[in-house]
């Protein structure tokens, strides 16, 4: 069976702040370490391949489906690391790596979480929101044994409304992410 590790982000097209819901998930499991001095960074395993997924949400007037204009993931050596030569998880030489084929927009059926908020209570109830998905078709491989990196996302997502409008939006998120047993910064 193929290692294959998921960043699964989302956005909700009435979101005020410009950061993503996110998951990442290993053959269906959190890939979160759980303890230990990186606790909290993402766990990549070595040879494991690596896609994002990017689910968007709206009200069903204002969300017709969206496109991915583009998307960049960045890999900084985290500074406490002796690997910092290494530029990514993926990569000897570049740190950065963009992602540009992906599938088309499918309509989903929008997460539980998504219809209630204790905090605001309800947002809409399901008959008058949208979802959907998109995944990138090309991934990358996880080439080095151990290391810890910074880890950023930046995506520009066009939203396009239920009467052709197009709305440019901008989001993005920054966790931390290990191979192996990355690094004791002490």
């Amino acid at each position: 069976m193929e290692n294959r590790v998921e960043l699964k982000v989302a956005f909700d097209t009435h979101q005020v702040g410009r950061r993503l819901v996110w998951v990442f998930d290993e053959n269906g499991k959190s890939a979160l370490a759980m303890g230990g001095i990186n606790s909290g960074s993402i766990y990549l395993a070595h040879g494991a391949t690596f896609g994002i997924r990017i689910l968007g949400i709206g009200r069903e007037n204002h969300l017709k489906h969206f496109e991915i204009a583009d998307c960049s993931l960045v890999t900084l050596p985290h500074r406490s690391s002796p690997h910092e030569s290494k530029a990514s998880p993926f990569s000897d030489t570049c740190a950065t790596h963009l992602f540009s084929d992906w599938s088309q927009a499918e309509n989903v059926q929008v997460p539980g979480a998504f219809h209630h908020h204790p905090h605001h209570g309800q947002l809409d109830g399901p008959e008058h929101t949208k979802a959907y998905e998109v995944f990138s078709t090309d991934s990358l491989t996880v080439i080095h044994e151990t290391g810890l990196w910074d880890l950023s996302l930046t995506v520009t997502i066009l939203m396009i409304g239920s009467e052709g409008d197009v709305v440019r939006r901008v989001f993005f998120f920054d966790p931390e992410a290990q191979v192996g047993t990355g690094t004791d910064p002490g």
